[in-house]
């Protein structure tokens, strides 16, 4: 369960690009009943957890990821107790690589990108291969983005009845790129 609570509000954190609060008023281990009403001290953040999240892309070469992870780590450290390990799935083979890193259910990947046109994302939920989030876990842990996603977006994201993505319509995306803009 607990990596559950960080996947959730690593995820949260990453797509909406919005920093959470805490209060030390003693957290909790159990889940808040009410997700919407829940204050963040309610969530317990309490050991330290670091996220591995599986992404598709050759390994950055320049300094961009070895200067800003290190920076994130430090603000989801500060806010919850969490860090970020990014594993990569190079170019070479990925699909093939990808699905073997999903079927392999040994336990090391907490949070992946995937998409339905192009990484199988929909056959990789039949399979097992990704972990329900139920509406009470998202509007729990991560509140903001279940309250923006329209109801339909959300029931573009299920799998007979069940939730197995986030959408990524309400957000920006990133690539293994990053954010680029133009100097002039």
């Amino acid at each position: 369960m607990r990596k559950i609570v960080v996947f959730l509000l690593v995820a949260c954190l990453m797509l909406t690009i919005v920093a959470c609060t805490s209060d030390s008023s003693g957290p909790t281990n159990e889940p808040p009943q009410e997700g919407n009403n829940a204050p963040p001290s309610a969530i317990d953040t309490s050991e330290h957890v670091v996220i591995t999240y599986l992404v598709t892309g050759n390994v950055p070469t320049n300094k961009t990821m070895t200067e800003t992870l290190p920076k994130l780590n430090e603000i989801l450290t500060e806010k919850v107790n969490a860090e970020l390990n990014v594993q990569w799935i190079e170019w070479t083979d990925y699909l093939s690589n990808y699905n073997l890193a999903i079927a392999s259910q040994d336990g090391n990947i907490d949070l992946i990108g995937t998409a339905t046109d192009w990484l199988d994302a929909w056959p990789n939920a039949q399979k097992g291969g990704f972990m329900e989030l139920t509406e009470d876990m998202l509007s729990a842990y991560a509140p903001q983005t279940y309250a923006q996603v329209p109801a339909e977006h959300w029931d573009m994201c299920k799998l007979d009845g069940k939730i197995y993505l986030i959408p990524e319509d309400n957000f920006a995306q990133w690539t293994n790129h990053g954010f680029m803009y133009r100097g002039d």
